[in-house]
């Protein structure tokens, strides 16, 4: 019987050997995203004959993620292993499209539900550096206008100097949501993790000072070689170009080494669609939902 324990911060060496794989532009394959949002989505690990099964079970929606290392020789033992702890209904999610043979070869049959809301926005650091041509004539109006009536804005970084001041800004932010948004009890939770662990992660933030205080903040990591993950941004409401300049600083200069930057999926809310829309991605990393029959 399979048997999975919670992950937690020193299980990083041992999740990090199966995740971070080349051109695996999902942002879920980070040790750092499975650790912030453990108690969230219920994210358990086990390692089963040298791969690892990663499952999840948020508020009663059990699935697993596609095993990772596993060896072909191992698929029927892994089938049964999978049938029985799931009670025979087994689901796969986060399965990516270089993902999707596996699993027909585990379970044939299996069929494929396209997850957009779970779709991870994928864009050139270059562009969100640079914000130039006409596709992006939209973010520099706004980007004009929050310059030109802010000229005391300065760019930090995020570090032991600011840090505490940082977190207190988005947990604020978090607050001020709380009531319409059942959910925000998570990010919290996820939030002052990463400020916990800010170090031992490898985080890098950055954030927008004017008027004297933090207004905007981002957090992110470096997860593979070409590719960051912007775990966190934040801003103060009712600032016109706020985010955009928050995006495009922290693209200036927190993400110098890396060609593409995951900005993470859009949930199906229609206002951060159409916001990850309008900064252009490069590429929509498809994820999708698989169902044994």
């Amino acid at each position: 019987m399979l048997r999975f324990k919670p992950v937690e911060i020193g299980d990083r060496d041992v999740l990090s050997r199966y995740l971070h794989l080349p051109e695996m532009y999902d942002c879920e394959n980070s040790f750092v995203n499975f650790f912030l949002w453990q108690e969230a989505y219920q994210i358990e690990y086990t390692l089963f004959r040298g791969a690892l099964i990663i499952r999840e079970g948020k508020r009663g929606d059990n699935y697993f993620r596609v095993p990772l290392g596993l060896q072909k020789e191992d698929y029927p033992a892994l089938v049964e292993e999978l049938q029985c702890f799931a009670g025979g209904k087994v689901r796969f999610g986060g399965v990516c499209e270089n993902q999707m043979d596996l699993v027909r070869d585990l379970f044939p049959g299996t069929e494929f539900v396209f997850d957009r809301d779970n779709s991870d926005y994928v864009y050139l650091q270059s562009e969100l550096c640079a914000f130039a041509g006409r596709k992006f004539h939209g973010q520099k109006n706004h980007l004009n206008a929050f310059y030109r009536s802010h000229s005391d804005v300065a760019y930090e970084v995020i570090d032991s100097a600011n840090r505490d001041e940082c977190l207190d800004f988005a947990l604020e932010w978090c607050d001020e949501r709380s009531a319409k948004d059942t959910t925000i009890g998570d990010e919290k939770l996820a939030l002052q993790k990463a400020f916990r662990y800010y170090d031992e992660l490898g985080l890098r933030g950055g954030a927008l000072r004017f008027e004297g205080k933090i207004q905007a903040m981002s957090v992110g990591d470096k997860f593979l070689a070409d590719a960051a993950d912007l775990h966190f941004e934040k801003a103060r409401t009712g600032v016109r170009g706020l985010y955009v300049a928050m995006c495009q600083a922290f693209a200036r200069n927190a993400w110098g080494d890396v060609k593409y930057l995951n900005r993470e999926e859009d949930m199906g809310l229609p206002g951060l669609r159409s916001a990850k829309e309008m900064l252009q991605p490069a590429f929509i990393w498809k994820k999708y939902i698989g169902v044994v029959p």
